[in-house]
């Protein structure tokens, strides 16, 4: 059985191009969805695709780090398809994941436009704190007395600051590494 998730939202213009993208599917970085416009008013009709909502409290730290990974490739992705990183909303309630590869899932997101237009950075960053501040339910991969959370929130957020994304990923990656020998 599909599940089929809907909003509506008022008082919001949407280029044409983008209900196109969108809605054709050109990109595979959202989930599938249709787009109705009445008036001033859009409906957004999501196929979940047997995907689940994000859960931080079972994810370990290497799973949190490949997230945001993923979030930055996606808003790189969509940038190369004209969809504006600063245009839709990115936070748990907005990421679909399925269960196939543990460590680095494929990821969807829940397009639900940001009328505040808020930068990708900045989001990225409230993602961090938002998916570190839930503390693992599970086991973790790692002794959690050999990772410092504030050493590797402040450091993650240093090079966030930078806005560079191969800065990021090249921090994540040495995290990445630095874990696995933990």
């Amino acid at each position: 059985m599909r599940s089929i998730l809907e909003y509506k939202i008022n008082g919001f213009d949407m280029p044409n191009y983008l209900t196109e993208i969108l809605i054709c599917g050109y990109t595979d970085t959202f989930l599938p969805m249709s787009i109705f416009k009445e008036g001033r008013t859009y409906i957004f009709s999501y196929d979940l695709c047997n995907l689940e909502k994000i859960n931080a409290k079972v994810m370990n730290y290497n799973q949190k780090l490949n997230l945001i990974k993923s979030i930055i490739e996606i808003s790189e992705k969509n940038n190369n398809y004209l969809i504006p990183d600063s245009g839709y909303e990115v936070n748990l309630n907005t990421i679909y994941f399925n269960h196939n590869n543990p460590e680095k899932p494929k990821i969807r997101l829940l397009y639900y436009p940001d009328l505040k237009n808020t930068p990708i950075w900045e989001k990225i960053k409230k993602l961090a704190i938002e998916i570190f501040e839930e503390e693992s339910i599970g086991k973790e991969s790692i002794n959690r007395e050999s990772v410092n959370k504030d050493e590797l929130l402040n450091g993650l957020f240093s090079v966030i600051e930078s806005r560079n994304a191969n800065k990021v990923n090249r921090y994540i990656d040495k995290k990445l590494i630095w874990l696995e020998k933990k």
